[in-house]
């Protein structure tokens, strides 16, 4: 998902086509690494219910492969070399992942395979926090960023004709942001990832999304020009995590996130978004210069998923209310 891809979302159905994605992850290597893999991948409640589930899209196989053993793994859409595992070209075509340490694998295989990010939180449980929080950081980060683009163009007047489609269009596009990032989180914890099945969900993003944006601008509105710029993408990015983990909760665990654990996500928030304002800082003050265009460093620049978000935490959002999860087919 990069900058655009969100940004130009108006539908459900590329979010219900990541969850719907068909995939074969395979993890081949000694039988000790690959049962220590595959109980990674199944998640710590390893039921007969959850393996039967996953069976379609994980296959595992230890030396000496049988001849159906290589077919599969030549096939698989990513291919795990564990250690005791084949050489990175030995079942080609398959794109082959060396792996060393059988606790790297859901960070690895996510980073290798961003495109089934939420397919793979899915099928496999034992991605799914990992898939959730950079779903969650991913959103935080697109709407900072359009925030910069946004804050920019009302700062400084001679900017606005440049960028008309973005002036006082942030609270429509950054709630429209976290209400797809709801609709993948729900698709990521099993669940359907409809408008209609999540309206309570929306309902809190949308209702919540006045309150912090008015806020945002008040404040940034006492700094003059670009000064308050940093707080206003802080307040975005920091709003949109709340939201996500709030609501991850929810579907995760089927309730609201307690007084403390609110209290949490928001320290959370703030504290990672006090690092993206010190890489962002430099920047800002280029453009304020008119050295160059200011603009959030890459993710891959700021080293998510472990980086994120600007500035300071906000007013609590509305917390969605827990949807029942639909049986997913043959449970």
């Amino acid at each position: 998902m990069n900058f655009w891809d969100v940004v130009k979302e108006v539908s459900a159905q590329p979010v219900q086509k990541e969850a719907s994605r068909l995939f074969v992850l395979a993890l081949a290597g000694s039988e000790e690494s690959v049962a220590a893999a595959r109980a990674v991948a199944l998640g710590p409640s390893l039921s007969p219910e959850t393996a039967a589930q996953a069976e379609p899209y994980l296959f595992t196989a230890s030396p000496p492969y049988s001849e159906a053993d290589e077919k599969r793994l030549r096939h698989a859409d990513l291919l795990v070399s564990l250690p005791g595992g084949p050489g990175i070209t030995e079942f080609r075509p398959a794109d082959a992942l060396m792996l060393a340490r059988v606790e790297e694998l859901v960070p690895a295989v996510l980073a290798r395979r961003e495109d089934l990010r939420v397919a793979l939180g899915r099928r496999l449980p034992g991605f799914r926090t990992e898939a959730a929080e950079q779903v969650i950081r991913r959103i935080s980060w697109v709407n900072a960023e359009f925030s910069t683009i946004a804050g920019i163009s009302n700062a400084i007047p001679f900017l606005a004709p440049l960028f008309p489609a973005v002036v006082g269009a942030d609270l429509l596009m950054l709630t429209k942001n976290q209400v797809f990032m709801i609709l993948r989180l729900a698709a990521i914890y099993g669940d359907d990832p409809g408008f209609f099945r999540h309206g309570k969900e929306i309902a809190s993003v949308v209702g919540g999304a006045f309150g912090w944006r008015t806020l945002a601008r008040e404040l940034s509105g006492v700094l003059p020009g670009p000064l308050g710029l940093p707080l206003r993408i802080g307040i975005s990015y920091s709003g949109t995590y709340t939201v996500g983990k709030a609501a991850e909760m929810v579907f995760d665990r089927g309730r609201r996130p307690t007084r403390k654990e609110m209290r949490q996500i928001y320290d959370d928030a703030s504290r990672l978004a006090k690092e993206t304002v010190a890489r962002l800082a430099p920047r800002l003050r280029r453009k304020e210069m008119g050295e160059g265009p200011a603009a959030l460093p890459e993710p891959h620049e700021a080293g998510l998923p472990e980086e994120v978000g600007v500035g300071a935490a906000e007013p609590a959002p509305a917390v969605p209310e827990p949807a029942a999860r639909p049986a997913e087919p043959g449970e």
